[in-house]
């Protein structure tokens, strides 16, 4: 590829390297809250440096700017607006009934969150909201009151249908995929689609739900038999380790109260797959994408595909290929990745047992009154440690290379049950949640972390875990983990209970297999029947693009996940690549 064709590729910025100082002041609850933001929203209409903090923040997702960004500083902020409001004209802002209330995150931190409605024109007018987060600007009490954060949010191109409204229907167009739940969408053209969605995980389906809303057809491929199979595939005790209301789906509640609390795998696919039936989406299982390619003249991609059904009497697959072509493609190939990570350990060649990766397991039946080694501590190496402690294995180990993050299971609860809920719609508990600018949110996090884990009870809980030789990364830096390394951490949902009964041992990280086990750092060595790999999958999507879609136009997308200078995701949620062309 010549250099002309090559796409310089985002840089990554570690979270913890970009500023983002929280205001210390204070102020009393009996303030007028309503009143300071309705004034602080007038402003809206003649932005000056003066009206923000020094360090103010700027978060736009799609309303002003086309895309995800955030802009920092004052006067970078001012300059900025100035200049999309010359295209956008933004104007009409009002206060959301309602919309105004004191936010409290600590004795010294605290802020008016104000949310308000606008609307832009330009070439494609539309609707908009946003929130302001106000603080005085010095402890004096008549001091002028300056946005610290502003968020601008995109809602509604007007003319192309609310992509938050959708009804039901049962509408299908009489396609039977595998004898299974699958339902498809009408769609006039069965060879060319406007959209190709690559996976019917939940990304997948609630893109197609979404551009079904706007009025665009589209097409899921699912290469598992059947809706949901992502999760169905996995471990059968395998469950979300977060509240139920925040997987929800968008268009409407799709996990009611016949779903418990902490979602199980088959909880998930039931899920999914209702969704996709209540609102008749385009699914093809048991399909793969094997190629992807772009005509530029017609711009257009030529999808090739691999189907197979099993038969009602044989379990064998017939294979039927079938070219089709789409305008654009959409890559929902899972979050944490596919493909297996296994660290190299030396003299495995030694090892008589059996070795695994966390993507292969199933049940811990096999392996009662066996010895169990699982390499990981992060949530999938808790959750095979209780598995094999259910099964009454003999022993259960897991090996831990560095210090792991743990939080505890209360913590999250705290910030998550007040905010996802039953009685909030999941788009208000979304705008709330997701439309801060990242840094903020990580800095709150860890102020809030701090704040429980200086508590007696909690110095012990972590104390405990080191007793038992398990090494604690303080603090829990949950939004990095998250955003950097999709994961790493421990979410307590019961199992640390266990390490510090010594119920399950941690241990030092491994040297060289031996003929019966493992050996250590530490001198020691450990015998295993199983070693289980819970050591993640390669995180990188554009390398799993370039199977679909070749190595020539994956040197030419960006990198996918962790953040760049700005403190945005990379390569999610947004075009990925240059414009492909002549």
């Amino acid at each position: 590829m010549s250099p002309e064709t090559m796409r310089c590729r985002t840089p990554t910025v570690p979270l913890k390297d970009i500023p983002a100082p929280l205001p210390k002041v204070s102020f009393h609850d009996s303030i007028d809250h309503l009143e300071i933001a309705k004034s602080s929203i007038e402003v809206l209409n003649d932005l000056r440096a003066d009206h923000f903090l020094s360090d103010a923040f700027w978060r736009d997702l799609c309303a002003l700017t086309g895309t995800f960004r955030t802009f920092y500083q004052a006067d970078c902020i001012l300059a900025a607006w100035k200049d999309v409001c010359q295209t956008h004209n933004p104007s009409g802002f009002c206060l959301t009934p309602g919309g105004s209330k004191i936010v409290r995150a600590g004795p010294t931190l605290g802020w008016i969150q104000a949310t308000f409605s606008f609307t832009v024109s330009g070439n494609f007018p539309a609707r908009c909201s946003g929130t302001l987060g106000l603080v005085p600007s010095s402890e004096e009490e008549k001091a002028p009151w300056k946005i610290w954060i502003l968020t601008t949010t995109l809602e509604e191109i007007y003319g192309f249908g609310n992509p938050d409204i959708l009804q039901p229907t049962s509408q299908t167009n009489g396609l039977s995929l595998n004898g299974a739940a699958s339902t498809n969408g009408l769609h006039p053209d069965p060879e060319h689609f406007p959209v190709v969605i690559v996976g019917a995980g939940m990304a997948g389906l609630s893109i197609s739900g979404r551009l079904k809303a706007l009025g665009v057809p589209s097409l899921i491929i699912e290469t598992n038999s059947s809706i949901g199979g992502n999760w169905t595939n996995r471990y059968a005790s395998v469950k979300l380790h977060t509240n139920k209301e925040s997987s929800q789906m968008p268009l409407g509640h799709t996990f009611d109260s016949s779903y418990p609390y902490l979602l199980s795998g088959a909880d998930l696919a039931k899920g999914y797959q209702r969704y996709a039936h209540d609102y008749a989406l385009n699914v093809r299982t048991s399909t793969r994408v094997d190629k992807a390619t772009w005509n530029p003249a017609k711009h257009t991609w030529t999808l090739h595909l691999t189907s197979s059904e099993p038969s009602i009497s044989s379990s064998s697959a017939p294979q039927e290929a079938q070219i089709i072509t789409s305008t654009h493609l959409i890559l929902a190939l899972g979050a944490g990745g596919q493909t297996p990570s296994i660290p190299s350990i030396p003299n495995r060649s030694a090892f008589t047992g059996t070795t695994m990766h966390s993507a292969s397991y199933h049940s811990p039946s096999p392996w009662t009154n066996k010895n169990v080694l699982i390499i990981g501590t992060a949530n999938t190496a808790h959750d095979v440690a209780e598995d094999m402690l259910s099964a009454h294995a003999s022993s259960v180990t897991m090996v831990q290379r560095s210090p792991t993050p743990v939080l505890p299971f209360s913590y999250y609860q705290k910030r998550a049950d007040p905010l996802y809920n039953e009685n909030i719609p999941t788009e208000v508990s979304d705008r709330e949640a997701l439309t801060p600018p990242l840094p903020v949110t990580r800095a709150l996090g860890l102020a809030g972390f701090w704040a429980m884990a200086n508590r007696p009870a909690d110095r012990e809980y972590f104390a405990g875990l080191e007793r038992q030789g398990f090494k604690v990364k303080m603090p829990c830096d949950i939004v990095s983990n998250l955003h950097e390394r999709s994961g790493g951490h421990y979410l307590d949902v019961g199992a640390s209970s266990k390490v510090i009964d010594g119920q399950m041992k941690s241990n030092a990280p491994p040297t060289h297999y031996t003929s019966n086990g493992l050996a250590f750092s530490d001198g020691t060595e450990l015998p295993a029947d199983l070693i289980v790999f819970a050591t993640g999958f390669e995180g990188n999507m554009r390398r799993m693009a370039a199977a679909i879609v070749g190595d020539e136009v994956a040197e030419q997308l960006d990198d996918w996940w962790c953040v760049d200078a700005e403190g945005e995701l990379r390569g999610a949620w947004k075009p990925i690549g240059r414009k492909l062309s002549n």
